[in-house]
């Protein structure tokens, strides 16, 4: 049994729908007056909101804005009975927040149907599907943490994907776009626009999914409140895309709050790519854009960044969401990838690159894989994902303009046999990526392969603990066309990278 409130000016028609409920055995509120409605829903928690928008002095869209402005009312389901029924009506109540639109007249069975389905849906998630325009992505994980829910969230935005699994309400992973951790969280938070759909899963399910690392909701959220506060204050530091910047000072050491920040990366990526602007440093994806806009604010007001002139910037890409069809941070990877195998004389139209891994590193590539944008993917990103994780390994499909990247996935051999031969022959870059220092001396074997089966290719070595580079770069010292990295590719961008 739930508890409904019902406004409506008609009280004739205000009888109706209370009866339609109490028969189906819930309490209702009612009121002709809309002006009562706020005092009546902070004295009375119910579970529903069933109204009324053509009403005199306060229409129900002016009272459904006032209900969503409120914090604890943005998941309160709210359905809205109108005798306006054409599509613009209805799509401008369900943009104003509703979760539901019902013209009139209506059968009183029906809207009972309607409202228990949307309270259903409520009490198994936090609205298990909706737009973020009507339902903050803050607000979104607090229902999560508060519900001790376990499953999945997936967010689509204009340029962002989002997964975040939560476990009992803890996020145990969370990747969007290209980053993770803290970083995809505040990179969620700033997302004003998407879809949004929870899926609950089994406890098992999201147990493999936990990587051990602890992310503190209420940490994130402290700080993107903080984060929001400092750029407004450094509003006039933020230089407009276009804009060339280059370092001009040392790299500061920053106390206090500040010292989260991604500081010295941030520098590195400025000195490395002398005369980029504003929105190529938010595509190399250092960190979440709140902490890497910051970086810049704190740099250009400190004097260690020079700012261009307009249009000054070396490599200018259109400014963030003013000019339409700008392209996305992985869609620059994919083409710049496209691009560096073409140099080496590789066909477009199929691009071959092999990526062989210790199994230690397996959840490493599948939160890699889940930052790629579902617009690049041959098949559904989940469907994928799934597929992987069942085999162990698997090919990654990825369009561009002129054909597809092939990303195949294959585990190294414990017994040091070289795998994926006819592979390695045609692939236009391998990556070879370790966990740990027990099996260098495969390293060698796909090096000599490498180097007399095709030329124009690039092979990486990934190595996490730089005490690994020294031997490892003995074992390549002839090869002519293996290097060392201990950069961990987290996205399609860091992937270009090492293949340019």
């Amino acid at each position: 049994m739930s508890k409904i409130l019902a406004v409506d000016d008609n009280p004739d028609l205000l009888r109706v729908v209370v009866a339609a409920f109490k028969l189906a055995g819930h309490r209702v509120l009612s009121t002709t007056v809309p002006q009562q409605v706020t005092g009546l829903l902070e004295e009375n928690p119910v579970d529903a909101v069933v109204l009324d928008v053509m009403m005199p002095m306060v229409s129900g869209l002016d009272l459904l804005k006032e209900i969503r402005s409120q914090a604890q009312w943005k998941s309160l389901p709210v359905l809205l009975l109108s005798g306006l029924g054409g599509t613009e009506d209805r799509v401008r109540g369900i943009r104003e927040g509703a979760d539901d639109y019902l013209v009139k007249p209506f059968e009183p069975p029906e809207l009972v149907a309607r409202v228990e389905r949307l309270i259903e849906r409520r009490n198994d998630g936090p609205g298990l599907e909706g737009n973020l325009e009507s339902f903050a992505p803050g607000d979104l994980l607090q229902n999560l943490a508060h519900g001790k829910k376990t499953g999945c969230l997936r967010v689509t935005g204009e340029s962002e994907v989002a997964s975040i699994h939560v476990l009992h309400g803890r996020i145990v992973q969370a990747t969007c776009s290209g980053l993770s951790g803290d970083d995809a969280i505040l990179n969620l938070i700033a997302m004003e626009s998407g879809h949004f759909i929870f899926e609950s899963t089994s406890e098992e399910a999201e147990k493999r999914n936990d990587r051990g690392v602890r992310l503190e909701l209420n940490s994130v959220l402290l700080e993107a409140a903080w984060l929001e506060d400092e750029l407004a204050r450094r509003q006039e530091h933020l230089p407009e895309p276009g804009r060339a910047l280059r370092i001009c000072g040392d790299l500061p050491e920053l106390n206090g709050d500040y010292a989260t920040l991604p500081i010295s990366d941030f520098f590195i990526e400025l000195v490395e790519g002398d005369g980029i602007d504003r929105h190529e440093v938010l595509n190399l994806e250092i960190a979440a854009p709140s902490r890497v806009l910051l970086c810049l604010a704190l740099l250009v007001e400190q004097g260690i960044v020079s700012v261009g002139e307009p249009g000054s910037a070396g490599r200018f890409a259109a400014a963030e969401g003013e000019t339409e069809g700008a392209e996305s941070g992985p869609l620059t990877a994919v083409q710049r990838i496209v691009t560096a195998c073409q140099a080496r004389g590789h066909d477009a139209k199929t691009l071959h690159v092999l990526i062989l891994f210790q199994t230690a590193v397996w959840r490493d590539i599948l939160g890699f894989i889940e930052g790629i944008p579902q617009s690049l993917l041959a098949v559904d990103q989940q469907q994928l994902l799934d597929q992987l994780n069942l085999r162990g390994s698997g090919t990654v499909h990825l369009n561009h303009s002129d054909g597809s990247i092939l990303l195949n996935l294959k585990p190294l051999r414990e017994d040091g046999r070289v795998h994926g031969g006819a592979l390695l022959a045609l692939a236009a870059g391998v990556v070879i990526w370790l966990a740990e220092g027990t099996q260098t001396e495969v390293v060698s074997l796909y090096a000599r392969e490498l180097d007399k089966e095709q030329e124009g290719s690039v092979g990486v070595v990934l190595l996490p603990r730089t005490e690994w580079q020294d031997p490892v770069r003995k074992l390549l010292e002839d090869s002519s066309y293996w290097r060392t990295s201990d950069q961990i590719p987290r996205s399609l961008d860091d992937l270009a990278r090492l293949l340019a």
